[in-house]
């Protein structure tokens, strides 16, 4: 029996260590979308995926397909599936190209179960520490968890995110999750005009109601938002709206986030940068999610913890992003799981 030496980064990936190979979508070419298997785990849409050491990732989607009846005319889709929506996570070994459930489960969703129905919408890690951001269409609900040496996943607590009033409508804080020790924020958005918020806790303190809130004097607590003689309303983040979720990176003291809106037909997701959070946000680069009709809530996922390949995107200074399209020809069905890379400009 022959065997075949896997080369460590395949050709054409945007990574180091493969995993935008192993995780893109099928397209006949050998190594690219091995961890999907039309029996157990067919298609998912990835939010994040959170370093274990070496060429582990902890890869957190939101649903999944299994049980799937591959098309025999285009590659990657599907002609019937099984979706089981709602948080998933997985171990993925980006070498070799393989998925199974995270250690010490038999199973690939993520615990959530005391708010049926959601969707995860984002995710945030550093070091050990994870935070996943998941949403009904009215709760938000923050995640906070740890990882550890045997790659297992464990739950420090999952918390029910208050929603506020401003300018006269309600803000919702369910676009996005970020950690920036000893800080976990979270991106909020007005559900009248999409104007995007921001919100954060003290790590230490989760669980407690210390949730404090971005105004014009700076971080208050709920007391101080709706004091009837001193009230400092929630100030929208100058410039930025949204249609979806959000990802954000950290580097260098800059902040980047990425946003969804409307361009035509297209889902568009956009890049913004700023100095700081007080400074005014500009748009640095854009790149369509999804065409027509077929969007079905996903964002443009950036994921810094994801090393980049220098030789093949020509760049130190860049972060991997993925995507997800939603693919429905003459009834073949799929996730199209893409990457691409975010060159990062000098501010």
């Amino acid at each position: 029996m022959s065997s075949t030496i896997l080369e460590p980064v395949p050709p054409g990936s945007i990574d180091r260590l493969g995993l935008s190979s192993c995780t893109a979508t099928r397209d006949g070419t050998p190594r690219v979308g091995t961890i999907w298997l039309p029996r157990s785990f067919a298609a998912a849409t990835p939010v994040h995926f959170h370093p274990l050491g070496g060429n582990l990732f902890l890869g957190l989607f939101d649903g999944y397909w299994h049980t799937a009846a591959p098309s025999l005319t285009d590659a990657g889709h599907y002609v019937s599936h099984t979706e089981v929506p709602g948080p998933v996570a997985a171990l993925i070994d980006a070498q070799v190209g393989t998925i199974s459930p995270v250690t010490g489960q038999d199973s690939y969703a993520l615990s959530v179960s005391a708010w049926p129905g959601l969707k995860l919408v984002s995710a945030s890690s550093s070091f050990t520490q994870l935070a996943t951001l998941c949403t009904t269409d009215t709760l938000p609900v923050l995640g906070f968890w740890t990882t550890t040496v045997d790659n297992q996943l464990q739950s420090r607590g999952e918390f029910v995110v208050p929603t506020i009033t401003a300018d006269g409508q309600d803000v919702l804080f369910d676009a996005g999750v970020y950690i920036d020790k000893p800080w976990i924020y979270l991106w909020g958005r007005g559900l009248e005009d999409g104007r995007v918020y921001t919100a954060r806790h003290n790590i230490s303190l989760l669980g407690t109601d210390r949730w404090l809130y971005q105004t014009a004097d700076g971080w208050v607590d709920v007391s101080a938002l709706f004091d009837a003689d001193n009230p400092r309303p929630a100030t929208p983040v100058s410039g930025l709206s949204t249609e979806g979720p959000m990802s954000t990176v950290v580097l260098n003291g800059n902040t980047y986030v990425t946003t969804v809106a409307t361009d035509g037909d297209d889902k568009v997701g956009q890049i913004w940068a700023s100095k700081s959070m007080a400074d005014p946000w500009r748009k640095v680069t854009e790149t369509v999610i999804d065409t027509g009709a077929t969007w079905t809530g996903n964002g443009l996922m950036l994921q810094p913890q994801v090393p980049p390949n220098d030789t093949e995107v020509g760049a130190t200074a860049a972060v991997p992003w993925v995507k997800t399209t939603y693919d429905d020809t003459e009834d073949n069905e799929a996730l199209t799981v893409s990457w691409g890379i975010f060159a990062v400009p000098r501010l």
